[in-house]
């Protein structure tokens, strides 16, 4: 009887054991946590892309959602302490477009969306994202996603020609874009 019991408690145990590891998602595996995504990209996202594409086909790649580390290297003589801070300050962002020459693959122009009403992070992540390429010596658009860019005023905006540009209804609303960027370049 003894034994019997010792073995049926076992089992109780073993069942209450599988249980707690199914439950907490030890033994799901991947499948379990996962779904895949049905776009890449958001409606505002893949509509830009798109006239990236068109605007720029013949002389640049357009690479979406690069991320910021990808395009940076640290300075060599940094102390390890400054090389982990500058790593985490840039950890996890991203540029919405990175478009590069399709002779060189050099990066010339990195694209920011920005939303009607960005958030406070929004505007950080931003300033940094200014700052970043500023020091790197990349140009830096930000296309309005409330816009509705021809494929002229895209290409005029990443290159960094200046003029009128976009939908009459937009073009007040875009001109300092172009002033901003035509003063960084």
């Amino acid at each position: 009887m003894e034994g019997t019991t010792l073995v049926i408690l076992a089992i109780v145990a073993l069942i209450a054991l599988i249980a707690l590891f199914v439950g907490f998602g030890v033994w799901r595996g991947p499948r379990a946590l996962y779904v895949r995504r049905e776009s890449l990209f958001s409606a505002d996202e893949a509509a830009i892309l798109r006239k990236l594409e068109n605007a720029l086909a013949d002389e640049y790649l357009v690479m979406p959602k690069l991320a910021v580390i990808e395009m940076v290297d640290l300075r060599p003589l940094l102390s390890r302490r400054s090389r982990r801070h500058a790593r985490n300050r840039i950890f996890g962002k991203h540029f919405d477009f990175v478009i590069v020459s399709r002779l060189t693959l050099t990066p010339v122009c990195a694209v920011l969306l920005v939303p009607p009403s960005p958030s406070w992070s929004q505007r950080r992540h931003h300033r940094l994202l200014e700052r970043l390429c500023s020091s790197i010596d990349i140009r830096l658009a930000k296309l309005e996603t409330d816009i509705l860019y021809d494929e002229v005023a895209v290409r005029r905006l990443v290159t960094g020609t200046t003029g009128a540009a976009g939908t009459s209804a937009a073009k007040a609303r875009q001109e300092p874009v172009i002033a901003d960027l035509a003063a960084k370049s």
